[in-house]
């Protein structure tokens, strides 16, 4: 499935969310139902785009999703020593199993 990024336009800070979904309408749909929805300012609030480096990474189990989005430059502002471009991806892991 095509993979698509969620965010809060009116708070940045709040991060991103991946959703899979057919189409664009579909991702539009299943975005509404996100927690980041709960936090955003209606509808119109939330930011739905392409991020095909995800694409069919929907059965991914969560190391793996995890190290996908280390490589893919996704920041970990509560745990910056994630955001070591150096980490292998078993010191990765390490990492965030011990966190």
């Amino acid at each position: 499935m095509k993979a698509y990024s969620v965010e809060v336009i009116s708070d940045p800070d709040y991060g991103q969310e991946i959703i899979w979904a057919e189409n664009t309408k579909e991702a539009r749909k299943k975005a509404r139902c996100t927690e980041m929805a709960g936090n955003a300012d209606g509808f119109l609030d939330l930011r739905v785009t392409r991020s095909s480096g995800f694409d069919d990474c929907e059965n991914m189990n969560a190391d793996d999703f995890a190290w996908k989005q280390h490589q893919e430059g996704w920041i970990w502002f509560e745990i910056p020593q994630l955001n070591n471009e150096d980490l292998t991806k078993e010191e990765f892991i390490k990492l965030v199993k011990e966190i």
